[in-house]
């Protein structure tokens, strides 16, 4: 999914599993970023990350956002709505 707000591009991509999502989820939004020439990539799961993928991330300038951020995101949303 390609997302473009005040000039500036991100994708993201999702991952509903049941299990832990490993760099190859971040190798995949790394070239998307590539390709749709984006600022900002993020990775988005209902479950955790493994280590590798963790670090590949760090390295590369990937946003994760897990099963715990998520929770504070719908838990602030759930809130305010």
């Amino acid at each position: 999914m390609l997302v473009e707000k005040a000039g500036y591009r991100a994708v993201v991509q999702t991952k509903r599993w049941n299990r832990q999502v490993d760099k190859r989820a971040i190798r995949e939004v790394l070239r998307a970023r590539l390709q749709y020439r984006a600022r900002y990539a993020v990775v988005v799961t209902n479950s955790d990350f493994t280590r590798d993928a963790i670090e590949l991330a760090v390295r590369s300038g990937v946003e994760l956002w897990d099963r715990s951020v998520l929770g504070r995101l719908l838990g602030i949303l759930s809130v305010a709505g």
